[in-house]
């Protein structure tokens, strides 16, 4: 198990069996090439769920833009970042 913020295991140099998606970060296209010939690459969200619901990490005020797109930026957010408008 790799922690992802602590490492990013596509600039590891390794592949894996089995790269399972559980936060919605990596895509598959940026994990292909960690992947053994054989590797299968299972996301949460069973690629097309009609279930999906999203996960609403933090919500900010509009006027705070710049505070969460530098959350956004730590890639240590665990959900869906949402700017509320307010009238």
């Amino acid at each position: 198990m790799i922690d992802y913020t602590r490492e990013d295991f596509t600039k590891t140099g390794r592949a894996y069996d089995v790269i399972l998606d559980a936060v919605g970060k990596p895509s598959f296209r940026r994990s292909r090439a960690s992947l053994n010939p054989d590797g299968i690459f299972l996301p949460t969200d069973g690629l097309a769920n009609p279930e999906y619901r999203p996960i609403i990490d933090r919500r900010y005020r509009l006027e705070d833009v710049i505070e969460a797109t530098r959350y956004v930026e730590t890639e240590q957010k665990t959900g869906n970042v949402v700017l509320t408008v307010s009238r």
